[in-house]
């Protein structure tokens, strides 16, 4: 497995401060929303969560096919604890067999572990097994990558444009993430052309 986040987690006491900071800050449920918004909005009934840390989003999904993804076999045992009657696979993104094309793909707090050097291939990878996607992307004026073993890497809005229309969708929208946690990020929103 490369060194990235998922890698970062498994040290000691790191998954735990993480869960502590999700269930304080309650991400989850605001990202949980505006994906079940999109798919209501659009008439979507399944959806693959990559990157799906301790399942704080899949709890909301009952109502949907679920599929959750993540590297880190701790998060995933959490996401079993909170939901025993969902689907989850342990995997990179980089090695995830084939799965059925879902509706809609989702991920937070994700794309910016990965570094420049694979971004788009990252992103390519996530919006080739859905037919519309709900992505949080940090934004910069220029594309920048920190350079630390699981990155903090943005890009700029052309960028994103650019891989997004390289992976056969096309943005319909943006939405600015304004908090004090993750107010760099922006959602992306796509669909197949």
């Amino acid at each position: 497995m490369p060194v990235d986040f998922s890698t970062f987690l498994l040290g000691p006491g790191r998954l735990e401060h993480e869960e502590s900071e999700w269930e304080r800050h309650k991400f989850y449920v605001r990202n949980a929303a505006i994906v079940k918004e999109f798919m209501a909005e659009h008439n979507l009934h399944s959806v693959l969560e990559i990157g799906c840390g301790a399942g704080g989003v899949a709890t909301f999904f009952d109502d949907f096919l679920y599929l959750g993804v993540d590297a880190n076999p701790n998060c995933l045992e959490l996401c079993r604890k909170k939901n025993p009657n969902k689907n989850f696979i342990l995997s990179d993104i980089r090695d995830l067999p084939y799965t059925e094309e879902v509706d809609v793909v989702c991920s937070f707090a994700f794309m910016k572990h990965f570094g420049l050097h694979e971004w788009d291939a990252v992103l390519g990878n996530l919006l080739r097994r859905a037919k519309f996607s709900v992505i949080a992307i940090a934004i910069a004026d220029k594309d920048m990558d920190d350079g630390v073993e699981w990155h903090h890497a943005s890009v700029t809005i052309e960028h994103l444009v650019a891989a997004v229309r390289d992976a056969g969708h096309e943005v319909i929208k943006t939405e600015w993430q304004a908090d004090s946690a993750t107010g760099y990020e922006t959602l992306c929103f796509t669909r197949r052309v």
